[in-house]
């Protein structure tokens, strides 16, 4: 970037300090960060993700699987994993270590 288009950003974002503001506090803790950038053309705003957190198509899986949203905020701790439940079918075999006798 050359100088006159970066001099050309900082006067852009100190013009809408104000704006950025009240979407930030409208959006609360639904949005990490709120700028302004001039890498949009066709758009007016865009989602992006946090380096280290879930992207938005692993949200809708998680929400899909029954995980509340609590635990999908960003900083939430991950949820515990728990080994996978094997299928019973009638007449199949026990897994190994497990025995028929209650």
């Amino acid at each position: 970037e050359d100088e006159a288009s970066k001099q050309a950003q900082e006067e852009a974002e100190k013009a809408n300090a104000g704006l950025v503001e009240r979407v930030k506090q409208s959006l609360g803790d639904a949005v990490k960060e709120v700028r302004v950038t001039h890498r949009l053309t066709d758009s007016p705003s865009c989602i992006v993700t946090d380096a280290h957190g879930m992207s938005t198509q692993m949200i809708k899986l998680m929400r899909a699987a029954g995980l509340p949203d609590k635990a999908l905020a960003p900083g939430a701790p991950a949820p515990a994993s728990r080994p996978p439940r094997r299928k019973e079918t009638p007449g199949s075999a026990p897994a190994a270590g497990e025995t028929d006798a209650p």
